[in-house]
């Protein structure tokens, strides 16, 4: 047995859910009230990923029949007969690692002489998400207007106080975007500062625009 590194804790944050592969083996890492747990991406009745479902006030709820389990402990809500396959979990030096063991390990074909596949986080299907994490209020709303204005695909993951504004490789904003939203003048970089406590990915801003593109987050 031992445990793998497959993601930075700064990567998910509380409430969040993230697909990872452990040894060919699809793995659903979960956040809750800082703590993180980990379970086969399957649902128990059909096997559909539960990370295409959702995550809700610590209940994941399946996409295909509504199949509800307890985040924190696997064991099934709706209905309660069913429960998902766990797996260790540690965190070390900012990383959340997984177990690894004969059980959690694909076996290889009879006829293949190949390893198993090596770890790896999240699949390459989506490219990273960046953007800026804003706390709600006029400004943030201007903010959030501007950048679905000048960005497609943009995501908003509500937080209640503050908003997670996720855009795929790259989020751009302007000035003049939300100086015309927002009704007044706005100054790159201090008056984003104010709202903006925490972002992700790589932060260049210039008087004139700000942009968050895929790197290292704050």
């Amino acid at each position: 047995m031992s445990f793998v590194k497959v993601a930075a804790i700064s990567d998910l944050w509380d409430g969040e859910m993230k697909p990872c592969i452990v040894a060919g083996r699809k793995v659903l890492l979960v956040r809750i009230e800082g703590e993180v747990y980990a379970y086969d991406d399957r649902c128990a009745h059909l096997g559909v990923p539960l990370s295409e479902g959702r995550l809700d006030q610590g209940v994941l709820t399946c996409s295909a029949h509504h199949y509800q389990y307890d985040a924190r402990s696997g064991h099934g809500l709706n209905p309660k007969s069913v429960h998902l396959l766990s797996h260790s979990v540690r965190t070390e030096q900012g990383h959340i690692l997984v177990e690894v063991s004969a059980k959690t390990r694909e076996k290889p074909s009879a006829a293949s002489d190949s390893a198993p596949e090596p770890v790896e986080c999240a699949p390459q299907t989506k490219p990273d998400r960046v953007g800026p994490v804003l706390e709600i209020g006029e400004t943030a709303q201007a903010i959030i207007a501007a950048i679905r204005e000048l960005n497609a695909d943009v995501t908003i993951v509500d937080k209640g106080a503050y908003a997670r504004v996720l855009v795929p490789t790259k989020c751009i904003v302007t000035r003049e975007s939300i100086e015309r939203l927002l009704g007044r003048p706005f100054c790159l970089p201090g008056d984003l500062e104010i709202v903006m406590p925490s972002f992700k990915g790589a932060l260049a801003v210039t008087e004139g625009q700000a942009v968050w593109s895929t790197g290292a987050r704050r």
